[in-house]
């Protein structure tokens, strides 16, 4: 797999996630099988979508992440994010590269 730039956030069906470096992205992707891959994506500072596993540029629904992203907030504890909403994908990826790297 070759994933030109980091930082990036990985989003898999259970979670999103910060990547800052190549040791972290081994380490979340040391236990997704070939199927959990394939339905993975990454998103990269640009704002542009890719299939985690074929590296393919994707077109994703920004209402649909928006919805995973305020799931997975409140998840890990976070409060007043029912009203957030992006205009693009590098507006939210920087939201929530803001987010994960105070955590």
């Amino acid at each position: 797999m070759t994933i030109q730039a980091l930082p990036l956030l990985l989003i898999t069906e259970q979670s999103i996630e910060y990547i800052e470096s190549e040791s972290s992205l081994s380490d979340a992707l040391f236990y997704l099988s070939e199927e959990q891959k394939r339905g993975s994506m990454y998103i990269q500072n640009s704002g542009e979508a890719f299939n985690l596993a074929s590296n393919q540029r994707i077109d994703v629904s920004l209402d649909k992440l928006t919805t995973k992203l305020q799931q997975q907030l409140a998840q890990d504890g976070h409060c007043c994010i029912a009203k957030l909403s992006f205009t693009s994908l590098q507006d939210l990826y920087g939201f929530a590269c803001e987010i994960y790297r105070q955590a």
